[in-house]
């Protein structure tokens, strides 16, 4: 699932990009919810994602 824009506006690394580059950004960032203490990556796993 896309993300939504205003949840970009949120995040401090992307507080100075105008409304067409977060539409950009939205359209190439796919969001996911984790779980509290979920290990997300582990060391030597392929770099597909961050």
């Amino acid at each position: 699932m896309a993300c939504d824009i205003d949840e970009l506006k949120h995040v401090p690394l992307f507080e100075l990009l105008d409304e067409d580059e977060l539409a950009v950004l939205a359209g190439q960032v796919e969001k996911r919810d984790f779980a509290a203490r979920q290990r997300i990556f582990k060391i030597g796993d392929p770099a597909k994602s961050a």
